[in-house]
């Protein structure tokens, strides 16, 4: 039989998760409490704004973010006209609107398909 852990929650009931040693489990073992503080760094940064949005944007896009990020400094260490970065600007407007246009499409499609609606949309 599996033993469990003797910690206490929280809220001073008892684990019942499964001991790893010296009937602790992992969470409640004091010599993983380093480990433990990376685990909930990694989780914090996992649940971070920024990164959520770099992993849900297509790769086109990201490529297009490092280009305008390499234009700002350009521009602002005088290697690069305004005029030129303001045209790449008006084209990654367009690219994020003809990206999230394909996305809600997709999501659409997707929706009409699971709801058992026909094909042939009429818009």
């Amino acid at each position: 039989m599996v033993e469990g852990c003797t910690g206490q929650n929280r809220d001073g009931g008892e684990c019942h998760a499964q001991a790893w040693r010296d009937r602790l489990c992992r969470w409640h073992h004091p010599d993983l409490a380093a480990e433990r503080a990376t685990w909930r760094r990694k989780g914090g940064e996992g649940r971070s704004t920024a990164n959520r949005t770099h992993k849900r944007l297509p790769k086109t896009l990201l490529d297009v973010q490092g280009a305008l990020l390499r234009a700002l400094a350009a521009v602002e260490a005088g290697d690069l006209e305004p005029a030129r970065a303001n045209a790449m600007a008006a084209l990654a407007r367009a690219t994020v609107t003809v990206t999230e246009y394909a996305t809600f499409e997709s999501r659409i499609a997707e929706l009409e398909r699971a709801a058992g609606i026909a094909e042939g949309r009429t818009s």
